[in-house]
């Protein structure tokens, strides 16, 4: 199966250092960093605080 990984998220998991070393790739962290992108690029505000209660 092939997974989209956002540059975000690539970001966080190779140069965002935590307390233990570097993150480990999770299924639920990537959906979150789509979610983020797709927010962060919505322009219609009404659509993105929809987006934001599911």
């Amino acid at each position: 199966m092939i997974h989209i990984i956002d540059g975000w998220y690539y970001f966080y998991c190779a140069w965002w250092n935590i307390d233990v070393g570097l993150p480990k790739y999770r299924d639920r962290d990537r959906k979150f960093f789509l979610f983020a992108r797709k927010i962060y690029t919505e322009t219609n505000i009404k659509k993105a605080i929809l987006l934001y209660r599911l």
